[in-house]
């Protein structure tokens, strides 16, 4: 696999949660504005924010039997660039029985450029029963919730000092038109929707027991 190309001035957000053995993790990216290396303090800084703005608006959304545990940032602005991790172990308190793994409710973001194939997306696991008013639905309380939710989160990132700046969340496009290119393209996320079709990943399952 080729490798890709670094990014001045972004940090890679992994935020790991598990729900029933498997893997339920979420990948955001934020940027320095001056695309400066970031040092261990702002990433830790950052690693931080985000998990304590999750566990303050996501967790509430999702079922116990999801647990969050670390978030670990990277800099990917370079071969050795530095690295930070929040540890923890925190389950969802939402009411109510899980849905299937597979389950997620799609957040949206916005940026200002266009392309084809959507905006970037994020998917979040451990929805619950209470959040659906149909099979394929989600409740209208629900969105309102989740679009309060990642707006919290965006705020809290755009608010981690780096450098002179603050940061920004934003998305990192390595492609244009199939081919890979050589300075990576980065958008700030300027707003965020969420469409109401509750959606899947099937991965989120775990692997075939056959």
């Amino acid at each position: 696999m080729v490798a890709l190309p670094f990014a001045a001035g972004v940090a890679r957000i992994v935020v790991k949660q598990n729900q029933a053995g498997v893997n339920v993790f979420n990948v955001l990216h934020a940027v320095d504005p001056n695309h400066l290396a970031w040092q261990p303090s702002e990433l830790t800084a950052l690693a931080t924010a985000v998990r304590s703005s999750w566990v303050s608006n996501v967790i509430p959304l999702q079922a116990s039997s999801l647990v969050m545990t670390d978030v670990t940032c990277t800099d990917l602005g370079f071969e050795t660039g530095s690295e930070a991790t929040v540890t923890g172990n925190t389950a969802g308190t939402g009411i109510g029985t899980a849905m299937a793994s597979s389950t997620a409710i799609c957040w949206s973001w916005k940026i200002s450029r266009r392309y084809r194939g959507g905006h970037p997306r994020t998917y979040i696991g451990g929805t619950l029963v209470s959040q659906a008013a149909t099979p394929n639905t989600m409740t209208a309380a629900a969105q309102t919730s989740h679009i309060n939710a990642a707006t919290a989160l965006r705020s809290a990132i755009n608010g981690v000092a780096v450098g002179v700046s603050t940061a920004r969340l934003c998305v990192v496009h390595y492609t244009r038109a199939k081919a890979t290119l050589a300075v990576p393209l980065v958008s700030e996320i300027t707003g965020v929707s969420c469409d109401t079709r509750l959606d899947s990943q099937r991965r989120r399952l775990g692997r075939d027991r056959q």
